[in-house]
């Protein structure tokens, strides 16, 4: 339950920092200010709902693994150009 209202209250706090930051009037008092505190707002709301990337617990699963034989073996018993 209060990994559900972090998220909760993340993705909130995310909404309404994104809504400031966007929905402020062009030339209005303290647009810089609202803005950036919009954005900022932003950043730690995703942060508490764990929307970003790198908060991803099974990242593991999901690395690249490169693999530097791309050939099979039975690929590299035929040469190249041979008639069949």
């Amino acid at each position: 339950m209060k990994k559900q209202l972090k998220n909760a209250i993340g993705a909130a706090m995310a909404f309404a920092g994104l809504f400031a930051a966007i929905c402020t009037m062009d030339g209005s008092a303290h647009e810089l200010l609202v803005r950036s505190m919009g954005v900022a707002a932003f950043a730690i709301g995703a942060w508490l709902a764990e929307a970003y990337d790198f908060q991803d617990k099974k990242q593991e699963e999901y690395d690249r693994r490169e693999d530097h034989d791309p050939y099979p073996e039975e690929m590299a018993e035929h040469p190249v150009g041979e008639i069949q």
